[in-house]
Parts: C-alpha cells; structure tokens; sequence
C-alpha cells in the first residue's frame, strides 16, 4: 500500500503532515518552500533519464554482439559446408579408387597362375 502524501490535502492526516501543519501554522517553513521540495530535483529526473538511456545502449550493443556472432556463423557455415560436402566428394572417391586398384591387383596376382589353371581345364 503507498504511503499516504503529506503535501496533498485530501489524503489522511499522519504524523508527517501534522508536523508539516504546525512548521507552517509556525512560520518557520512557508507553503512555497514545501512546494519546491516536492519537485523531483532536475539532477535525480537527468540521472534517471541517463540511466534509461544508457540501459538502451546497452540492449542495442548486446543486440548488434548477437546480430555479429549469428552472421559470423552463417559465414563460417557457408565455408565449411562446401569444404566438408568436398570432403566427402574426395573420400568416396578415395573409396572408389581403393577397390578398382585392389580388384586390378588381384587381376595381376593371377596372371601368373593363369598357365596352370588352363592347363587344368
């Protein structure tokens, strides 16, 4: 609950404003004096308009920072994709050439068993 608003008439007497009463029935505080003391000081209404706006800066660089690392991924994922789908490419062909030239050597170790197998045909 807000505490009741000493300089505001309607709200309901508390020991605050009763003591604001008797300082100003006394004279030793006027009307205007209160008036001006319950203005948000110029400094402390800048120092929370700075701290708002530093807090904006702040999300905005923390965003850009996001925004930088995402588009760096997307950069360096479009270089290693090719890289690694190539990779592939030069693996499966590593692969392809490995069993021709096995099969091809295989052919060679037979060539010279080829006479015996004719003759025991």
């Amino acid at each position: 609950m807000a505490a009741a608003n000493p300089w505001d008439p309607a709200s309901a007497p508390n020991a605050a404003g009763q003591l604001l009463d008797r300082l100003v029935a006394s004279g030793i505080v006027t009307e205007e004096m209160l008036n001006i003391s319950k203005k948000r000081a110029p400094c402390f209404v800048n120092f929370s308009r700075q701290q708002q706006i530093s807090d904006i800066q702040a999300e905005i660089y923390q965003k850009s920072l996001e925004i930088e690392l995402l588009e760096l991924e997307k950069d360096t994922a479009d270089l290693v994709q090719p890289s690694y789908l190539s990779m592939v490419h030069l693996v499966e062909l590593a692969v392809t050439f490995i069993e021709r030239l096995e099969t091809h050597l295989e052919t060679i170790r037979n060539v010279p068993h080829l006479d015996a197998s004719l003759k025991k045909m």
